[in-house]
């Protein structure tokens, strides 16, 4: 009886591999809606019942929701639920606090994918897995408010957006990728950034991580004009390739600036700016210090190792990467998060939390797994 090798024992059943993996990656998404979901029953805040009531009979007094709004606080609700709503108001939201939960597994899936694209589907994984520790999840993620889909719009624009730089390298190459492809997929950040803005005013920051991947770019040229033209004539100065490096992302941010207002101007009706959270309980980790003490050490490592990877990839391509634009979007979110006197629901900042936690324990694992298998 011949015995397997290495190589064909690890390619043995490879769809049963394939298809644990994907069940993994599933659980793992779904962790963070599963968490909120149990707490579905908790008691109705009455903002949420006057919300849902808005979005079932938009022409009732006081009532001023936008149609995006609207759209997602219904989109759970039979018209069987509409038909019972004098009567069984509390069944009626508590239907409606589905489309919550249907929100929170696509701010999961999206951290998850943004994640694989730049450092793995590990640490994808560990990210989704970490956005059900933080506090806008963990404790406060069944209630209905317009952070839930403002974030996942605006997350889908983010993991849009970070495979821009891709697509811009690959259409340098001839008979590659054609113009149209960079400018429909900026086009379509733009039109995510808008529908998040609709929802929720504290959304315009998403459109600051274009805005500093343009300057970042124009920054990298700047330091490194000195080097590149001395000793040159300015004839020789090399405009062209700098051009290549700055023009797409002006365009980036032009598209996009254009498409939300766009986006806000056929959108009629009232943006929310806030939600249903109180101040006191408006935090990202966990108030017991044994559990926030390691997310935040996590946290800290995670940021370090971004930031420092970061800046090798500016020092050596003078370019916007993948990990600068999650970089930006993290630091942009986190910025909001310490400085706004007025954001109240922490679910944006989460998400870039979860970012950062899903590469810092990937990091730790890296880089104590070999010790200890030394040990």
């Amino acid at each position: 009886m011949r015995l397997r090798s290495s190589a064909e024992q690890q390619t043995a059943h490879p769809a049963l591999r394939k298809l644990v993996g994907v069940v993994v990656i599933l659980l793992a998404i779904s962790l963070p809606a599963l968490w909120a979901f149990a707490s579905i029953d908790a008691p109705l805040h009455p903002i949420e019942t006057r919300r849902v009531e808005c979005a079932l009979f938009p022409d009732a007094a006081g009532c001023d929701l936008n149609e995006v709004a609207r759209t997602f606080y219904a989109v759970t609700v039979t018209d069987a639920g509409i038909a019972a709503w004098p009567k069984a108001r509390a069944r009626v939201v508590t239907g409606a606090r589905l489309s919550g939960m249907l929100a929170l597994f696509a701010i999961s899936g999206l951290v998850y994918l943004v994640l694989a694209q730049v450092r793995g589907r590990a640490t994808g994984v560990i990210g989704s897995l970490s956005l059900a520790t933080l506090v806008p999840v963990a404790q406060h993620g069944f209630l209905l408010r317009p952070e839930q889909a403002a974030t996942a719009f605006g997350l889908l624009g983010v993991a849009l957006l970070v495979g821009l730089p891709a697509a811009l390298q690959r259409r340098g190459s001839p008979g590659r990728v054609p113009l149209v492809a960079p400018v429909c997929l900026t086009v379509l950040v733009g039109a995510m950034f808008g529908l998040a803005m609709a929802l929720h005013q504290q959304a315009w920051i998403y459109l600051a991580v274009p805005a500093l991947a343009l300057m970042v770019s124009v920054l990298a040229l700047v330091f490194l004009l000195p080097r590149a033209t001395r000793g040159r004539q300015v004839a020789l100065w090399p405009f062209r390739a700098a051009s290549r490096r700055y023009v797409p992302w002006m365009l980036v941010v032009l598209l996009c600036s254009v498409m939300s207002y766009l986006i806000l101007m056929q959108v009629e009706g009232e943006t929310e700016p806030s939600s249903l959270v109180p101040v006191a309980e408006s935090r990202l980790l966990p108030r017991q210090w044994w559990w926030s003490a390691p997310l935040l050490l996590f946290a800290v490592l995670g940021g370090l190792r971004m930031g420092y990877g970061v800046s090798l990839r500016l020092q050596r391509l003078r370019r916007v990467r993948p990990e600068t634009v999650l970089f930006l979007y993290v630091a942009a979110m986190l910025m909001q998060y310490f400085l706004s006197d007025d954001s109240r629901d922490q679910l944006p900042a989460a998400a870039a939390m979860a970012c950062l936690l899903g590469d810092g324990v990937m990091t730790a694992v890296v880089v104590l797994t070999p010790r200890l298998l030394r040990r």
